[in-house]
């Protein structure tokens, strides 16, 4: 197939039809929670936690987001920055501005945060278990 014999807004239907397929609603919530675990080992108020992406404003840039994410918590090995682009495109709380509000972080993420909150405080609990029923084995230190 000659791509230049094909139209280009007929490229770029598929283009959108591809990126919606890929873009829903599970996606967006691994992605969210993939990002809200290590938020919170942060035991403060999650209208705080905003302040790691803002440095204490109520705004904070897309690319600060970004920046946060992938490198500041080490998520660069599990998420990419096209997966972040799109996360940022297509949220409906995001997707119409270049600049993310505090708000608009504590409706997306609230949730999140506190269901990996939940897990880690199970973790934890489970690992100090094994450490009290077999404190001379070592492997149980980090059961997930």
């Amino acid at each position: 197939m000659d791509l230049d014999r094909v139209p280009a807004e007929s490229l770029s239907r598929v283009v959108n039809e591809v990126t919606e397929l890929h873009y829903g609603k599970e996606w967006e919530a691994d992605l969210i929670l993939r990002i809200a675990r290590p938020l919170a080992k942060l035991n403060v108020d999650i209208a705080l936690l905003f302040g790691v992406f803002s440095r204490g404003m109520k705004t904070c840039t897309k690319e600060d987001f970004k920046y946060c994410c992938l490198q500041r918590f080490g998520l660069r090995n599990e998420i990419s920055e096209r997966e972040l682009d799109l996360f940022l495109m297509g949220n409906s709380y995001f997707k119409d501005n270049n600049f993310i509000e505090r708000d608009d972080f504590v409706n997306v993420f609230e949730n999140y945060i506190k269901q990996a909150r939940h897990e880690h405080m199970n973790t934890e609990a489970m690992n100090t278990t094994l450490e009290r029923d077999n404190p001379n084995n070592k492997s149980n230190k980090n059961v997930k």
